[in-house]
């Protein structure tokens, strides 16, 4: 607490524990003057010292932030050793990652190694008097290897005279199909049909393959 000399008004910080609880006569050091004072006087300033604390985060058990990492890393370990044991699935539905399974030193396989597509046939058809002619593909797949595979999308290809240069061949109209069956067994076979609008001029190939 701080206390104050009535005549010359010099300040003194006292422990309160030195004042104890009645009155008592004090001195003044700077002009030897002498009063009484009480503790619970209303002219006594009781020193209260502003503290700022700064928040300190939540202490983590080293424990527990092993537990984190290895779970981390067994889930990274598992989404690695999925991705190269199921990687032929995975060409075969998007055959974009081939190229970089090769990049990363894998044997990559012919999208549709081991299929094969029979007895293709186009036909063009107009339903409900739709002025866009449909064209209908149909074939069969079959599964020449003795391993069981997995059916990639089909893909259909439409081939004419360029636009800008009639003697050159573009891809006019393009599409995927995908077939209902996602699998064949061992030398079995399996029909498919797809139907497209029919969005080429003047065209001259069709090409159906994976």
């Amino acid at each position: 607490m701080i206390i104050t000399c009535p005549k010359c008004e010099s300040r003194y910080a006292v422990e309160p524990t030195q004042m104890g609880n009645t009155k008592r006569k004090v001195r003044c050091a700077h002009c030897k003057h002498v009063w009484e004072i009480d503790c619970y006087d209303q002219d006594i300033q009781f020193d209260k010292p502003k503290r700022r604390y700064t928040p300190v985060p939540p202490v983590i058990p080293q424990q527990t932030r092993l537990w984190k990492r290895g779970l981390f890393v067994i889930v990274l370990l598992c989404i690695i050793l999925s991705a190269i044991l199921g990687r032929h699935m995975i060409m075969n539905q998007w055959p974009k990652t081939a190229y970089l399974y090769e990049k990363l030193g894998f044997q990559v396989a012919p999208t549709g190694e081991g299929l094969q597509i029979l007895e293709t046939e186009a036909f063009l058809t107009n339903q409900d008097n739709d002025a866009k002619k449909k064209l209908l593909i149909t074939g069969k797949i079959v599964n020449t290897s003795n391993e069981t595979k997995l059916i990639p999308p089909l893909r259909i290809s439409i081939e004419g005279p360029c636009h800008h240069n009639k003697k050159k061949v573009c891809v006019l109209q393009t599409w995927q199909h995908h077939l209902a069956h996602s699998r064949l067994l061992p030398k079995e076979t399996v029909d498919f049909e797809t139907e497209e609008k029919l969005t080429a001029v003047h065209p001259n190939k069709i090409i159906v393959g994976f």
